[in-house]
């Protein structure tokens, strides 16, 4: 008994300090000024101290109607307790993304294993420069938008594998409670980006399928009430304003335009496509190094020039697409198997409404106009794919993991094609970080001249000045 404690707990112990380590590995880049800031960022830091030191408080990003600035208002706490910034304006999407770990330890435990588990956070401990710019800097929408889908799923999760008919009054009340958690976090991650969606709608059907005779009971007032309370702001704004100002005009324009605001009739198919594979899902899931956008024109992907950056980002897309159809066949399969032993059911369908939710994100960012004029800006829409990593990676681990001597050849096969590929995922994202830190001279020359340029006699830039009320160094 002593023993088995001592592996759980030498378990949880890896995973601390493989959180801690990610934690380090991000605080050594913010300290050093990566990645480079930019106008955004310099909006959202002084949302950050106009809440602060003015008590202000918005409901949007400034000029935006449907982006909650959760950032800001995280930014603003940490301003009171270490002054502002922008070391400071990052170090909350520090503490996001740590909450994140925690909870996508926590999924795939439930789901899966908790060796998958460490694995997933080792992983996602490491990075690319597309992923880790992402995540450290402070533009909005991100970070969090990881932990609420995660945090949806793993609260629907438990829900469902906790489910008793003969639950007690006590049990019970958890349980209500839950529900309401889940029902805030709806709302609330709604008002902050609805970049969650995929995941509310996959959450809401596991939900739906597993916990259907909990709607007889108060759980679907807790639901309603709690998700009211997290997206009030937006209820409040959008009651306030003309409806060509709502939240939903702001987005469909969003959504329908260039990166410039430009409303867009119509983009050839194919040009979205090449977009999504090509410099979309290699940027967003860590292929390292990414070539520059000008590097892929869309009908010259095949000359000389450009094969290199067609071959290896479009491969890394479609094996990426290759392990989520994979990954979605072995678990359907499994899913029929035990359809009558409901605690397996549950989890492989909760298995297929993570990989659902990547499927949904890729879907959304292939039909928006972005994802053919600037997919190497717009890849962070696909940010959220992070959270499928353990899904996807799963078939692979779990062929190692059951391999023994008594295994067929077949198995040995696999497992030895496997773990090639595992490592092979690790040394690209750990490449990637270290490439970073080859790049951070060139961020800091650039930081000082952006500070030779605020020092300057001449009217500074706004952006600029915005730096420099972060004071910036």
């Amino acid at each position: 008994m002593f023993l088995k404690h001592l592996t759980i707990n030498r378990r949880g112990l890896c995973a601390f300090f493989i959180i801690l380590f990610a934690i380090i590995l991000r605080i050594i880049l913010i300290s050093q000024g990566w990645p480079e800031t930019n106008s955004d960022e310099g909006t959202l830091g002084l949302m950050a101290l106009h809440i602060a030191y003015r008590n202000e408080f918005p409901i949007f990003f400034y000029g935006q109607g449907y982006m909650g600035p959760f950032e800001a208002y995280l930014a603003a706490v940490l301003f009171h307790l270490f002054g502002p910034s922008l070391f400071v304006l990052r170090l909350g999407l520090i503490l996001v993304f740590t909450l994140f770990l925690v909870s996508i330890y926590l999924l795939i435990s439930q789901l899966f294993s908790k060796n998958l588990a460490l694995i997933t956070l080792f992983l996602l401990s490491l990075g690319s420069n597309g992923m880790l710019s992402i995540q450290l800097r402070a533009i909005g929408g991100y970070p969090e938008t990881l932990l609420f889908g995660t945090l949806e799923l793993l609260i629907a999760t438990w829900l469902a594998l906790s489910f008793n008919r003969d639950n007690s009054t006590h049990k019970g009340w958890i349980r209500l409670v839950m529900y309401g958690c889940w029902g805030f976090l709806v709302g609330f991650s709604i008002w902050t980006d609805l970049l969650v969606l995929p995941f509310i709608l996959t959450t809401g059907l596991l939900l739906l399928v597993f916990c259907w005779r909990d709607w007889r009971t108060w759980a679907p007032i807790c639901i309603i009430g709690s998700f009211l309370l997290g997206i009030l702001p937006l209820i409040i704004y959008n009651f306030t304003v003309p409806s060509q100002e709502s939240s939903l005009s702001y987005f469909l324009r969003v959504y329908r335009s260039d990166a410039a605001g430009n409303y867009i009739n119509h983009i050839p198919l194919v040009q979205k496509i090449a977009g999504t594979l090509l410099l979309g899902i290699p940027n967003a899931t860590g292929a390292n190094p990414i070539c520059p956008n000008h590097n892929l024109p869309l009908f010259s992907l095949f000359s000389h020039s450009n094969l290199d950056c067609t071959l290896y980002q479009g491969g890394w897309s479609l094996c990426y697409l290759l392990l989520l159809a994979i990954a979605a066949f072995l678990n359907s399969k499994a899913l029929w198997k035990q359809r009558h032993e409901r605690q397996s059911a549950i989890r492989y369908f909760a298995r297929l409404m993570l990989l659902g939710s990547a499927c949904l994100t890729i879907l959304l960012f292939a039909n928006s106009p972005v994802s053919a004029l600037d997919p190497w800006t717009n890849s962070r829409y696909l940010f959220c794919l992070l959270v499928a990593t353990p899904a996807i990676i799963a078939p692979l681990w779990e062929q190692i993991s059951t391999v023994d001597l008594s295994s067929p050849w077949r198995v040995k096969l696999l497992a030895f094609i496997n773990g090639p590929i595992l490592i092979y995922i690790a040394v690209i994202w750990l490449m990637g970080y270290i490439s970073i830190i080859q790049a951070i001279p060139s961020t800091q020359a650039l930081n000082r001249q952006q500070e030779a340029l605020i020092t300057r006699p001449a009217a500074p830039s706004c952006n600029a000045y915005l730096l420099r009320i972060l004071d910036l160094r």
